[in-house]
């Protein structure tokens, strides 16, 4: 496998990317043969922070050859990650990022010995919290259409000071409702990047369904979500 070699963004840099865009893509099961096209289509339409979920044992490369196509215009990550030994291959890929499913305390102690951010999975309240009292850095919040904007809402208020990101079931006609109420961030993966498109090899319509997702997170980035 090609290990990237580039240099490990900082924490600190990468919490600000995602505050800054707001909207984090998850690429996932996407065919090795049209897997650059849809990368250099995710940057054409303003996309700038993505991951890659792991799927097998071959993700790291998947991950390591979108991290080429995309010439340092994305910030890359790991999702579906559930295991340390998965965290130290994602890193050796070149991964800014790791997100899990579900709280994994084995996961979170590999990303702080790595130094690479966190993004905990997390249901309940409970979860929420220990997750982010064993070291998550962000906190996604799954399923976030089924628990609704309002939710989030609610956790703002026990939780203030915890970054919360929505994914599951968000859209461009809802995305901008979980920013509103409190969401630090806001994920997608089948509504951003519809396989459908991706089959028919229509970049142009997956273009302007990035860019449909882009603008409805900007209209509120700036002034409704939180600066934490």
């Amino acid at each position: 496998m090609h290990r990237n070699v580039s240099r490990l963004r900082p924490k600190e840099e990468v919490m600000e990317s995602i505050r800054k865009a707001g909207l984090i893509a998850i690429l996932r099961r996407i065919p090795p043969e049209v897997l650059e096209d849809v990368a250099r289509v995710l940057v054409r339409g303003g996309l700038r922070i993505c991951e890659v979920t792991w799927d097998d044992d071959r993700s790291p490369e998947v991950l390591s050859r979108a991290i080429s196509a995309t010439g340092g215009q994305v910030v890359w990550g790991m999702g579906t990650v559930t295991e340390a030994r998965q965290v130290d291959r994602a890193c050796e890929a070149g991964a800014s990022f790791i997100v899990t499913p579900v709280m994994v305390p084995e996961v979170i102690e590999a990303c702080v010995r790595r130094g690479v951010l966190s993004i905990i999975g997390a249901f309940s309240p409970t979860e929420i919290c220990t997750a982010w009292r064993t070291g998550a850095d962000l906190i996604k919040v799954f399923p976030a259409r089924a628990l609704g904007p309002s939710y989030f809402s609610e956790l703002r208020g026990p939780f203030p000071q915890v970054p919360l990101v929505a994914v599951g079931g968000v859209s461009s006609d809802n995305a901008a409702a979980f920013l509103r109420a409190g969401a630090w961030a806001v994920a997608a993966g089948s509504k951003l990047v519809p396989r459908e498109l991706v089959a028919r090899r229509d970049w142009e319509a997956l273009c302007a369904t990035v860019r449909r997702f882009v603008e409805a997170v900007r209209e509120v980035r700036d002034c409704c979500c939180p600066s934490q």
